[in-house]
């Protein structure tokens, strides 16, 4: 879409897409020169308005989403008009939902404990992507390749140009319906920390 300036929250601004149902997830990044703030990540688990940065580890941010009770089946609205609806400028954005048996974007509470907190996903991921909403952590990406079994703690930071990396702190499991954070680490299981995850 092209931003037009007004402030989504306010103006009810608006683009239509065609996932046919309400998405789970929304990455937005801007593709015409000029200021670039990066790549906006809005998740229906951070909470009325918040948004996050997928290009950071930061925690979450309040307000910079405050158009999202505007989402629904058919469209739904940017970011803060100065992240992603700066009048002229274009955006590229990538929409997801839960669809059973494939996809899976929800939330969990860590419980800092090694036997782990078990995230039931309704399928084996080979794919997942967790962060902290709450906490200044990474955004890591494991898979069911590396090392191909269980417990794997090889990761890469969506939000770094780092090479994969492995942490003892950040065991987990693929399981046969969902998986299982049994690290410790800030990054996936703290204690009482809010985590939000994509997983295919």
């Amino acid at each position: 879409y092209t931003g037009n300036g007004t402030d989504p929250g306010s103006n009810t601004v608006t683009v239509g897409h065609q996932l046919g149902v309400k998405p789970d997830m929304i990455i937005t990044k801007k593709i015409t020169s000029g200021t670039d703030y990066g790549w906006s990540t809005w998740h229906k688990d951070l909470g009325a308005g918040y948004g996050i940065w997928l290009h950071q580890a930061n925690a979450r941010n309040a307000a910079m989403w405050d158009g999202d009770s505007n989402h629904s089946s058919t469209v739904f609205s940017p970011a803060d008009s100065a992240y992603n609806n700066v009048s002229g400028s274009d955006y590229i954005n990538y929409l997801f939902t839960s669809v059973e048996g494939f996809s899976r974007v929800g939330s969990y509470t860590g419980n800092g404990n090694a036997d782990g907190t078990f995230v039931y996903t309704g399928f084996k991921p080979a794919f997942v992507l967790v962060k902290s909403s709450t906490t200044s952590e990474p955004w890591v990406i494991m898979d069911d390749e590396r090392p191909g079994y269980n417990p794997t703690s090889k990761g890469i930071y969506a939000n770094s140009s780092d090479a994969e990396n492995d942490a003892s702190g950040r065991y987990k499991d693929f399981l046969s319906n969902g998986f299982k954070a049994r690290g410790t680490s800030g990054e996936q299981n703290s204690n009482n920390v809010t985590y939000i995850y994509m997983a295919f």
